[in-house]
């Protein structure tokens, strides 16, 4: 039961005790979940500032990684030159080596005819 005095609701002093102390409590609930958020928002910033400052590292390995690639790239070109240039050099061998055999079977002629 209620009672009133004057429009405003009087309660019994447990029910009235009762309110307050839940008012109390959604306070410090709303005061930790306050605290909680700074927390989190804190937490956030120092993320933030982490990633920005290991973003420079992130664009050397990025750097580096490209002129790997590219040095990679040009080494396979250097090797192909390479093969190209050792095919060209085993001909010109072969080449001197059969003109040798000949020189020499034409000087064996020379010699078995005299």
């Amino acid at each position: 039961m209620m009672n009133t005095v004057n429009g405003y609701v009087i309660m019994p002093c447990d029910e009235e005790e009762y309110h307050q102390n839940l008012i109390v409590e959604r306070e410090k609930d709303i005061i930790k979940t306050a605290s909680d958020i700074h927390k989190v928002n804190e937490i956030f910033k120092d993320i933030g500032q982490l990633v920005t400052e290991q973003q420079g590292d992130i664009d050397d390995i990025e750097s580096q990684i490209n002129n790997a690639a590219e040095n990679t790239a040009e080494g396979v070109n250097q090797l192909d030159k390479a093969k190209q240039n050792q095919k060209i050099r085993n001909k010109c061998y072969l080449y001197v080596f059969g003109f040798s055999i000949v020189m020499i079977f034409v000087l064996f002629l020379v010699l078995k005819i005299k």
